[in-house]
């Protein structure tokens, strides 16, 4: 709303003093007042960009808790079949599963995470990771398995090539 009232704030303002200058000094010249801005086309005004060094250096891939972040974040932000395609194929073998989940995920009013920490450590693989997540959940109903208020589960990750992708959701390690 600010953002609409600052433009006609400032108008007002250059109305103003601009009927208070003309109603106290009678005597302004007619090239004093100026109608509209000119502006000339100049080379010398286009700023020149140089790339620097960090614009060449690669971005670090994500983190397993930077894929699940996401993952329960699509789902709170209602972009269900995203985070179907999050899942692995071992999750969602088939339509029919993808399907299920999809159902299971509408379920869902909104979810966001609290923590998350790394749970059995000592079982990671360069390919495979769990996570202890604490979530906060607002469920329409309570029959897929999802509560509202706080929701403690498991989720593992698996590599599949290049990508990270959710293996497994569980509520115990």
């Amino acid at each position: 709303m600010l953002k609409l009232l600052l433009p006609i704030l400032l108008f007002s303002s250059v109305v103003f003093i601009f009927i208070y200058t003309v109603s106290h000094n009678k005597n302004i010249s007619q090239k004093s007042l100026v109608t509209s801005p000119t502006v000339s086309p100049s080379v010398s005004s286009v700023p020149t960009i140089t790339p620097s060094q960090d614009i060449t250096k690669e971005v670090p891939p994500p983190t397993g808790e930077d894929i699940v972040r996401t993952f329960f974040n699509l789902i709170n932000e209602q972009r269900i079949p995203d985070a179907v395609n999050m899942l692995d194929a071992s999750a969602a073998p088939d339509d029919s599963t993808k399907q299920q989940w999809a159902v299971n995920f509408n379920s869902i009013t909104s979810v966001s995470v609290k923590s998350i920490e790394e749970s059995n450590r000592e079982e990671w693989t360069n390919s495979e990771q769990i996570y202890k997540v604490i979530l906060n959940v607002q469920a329409k109903s309570e029959q897929y398995g999802w509560y509202s208020g706080e929701d403690t589960r498991w989720v593992g990750i698996t590599k599949s090539g290049t990508v990270w992708k959710i293996k497994g959701i569980a509520t115990g390690p």
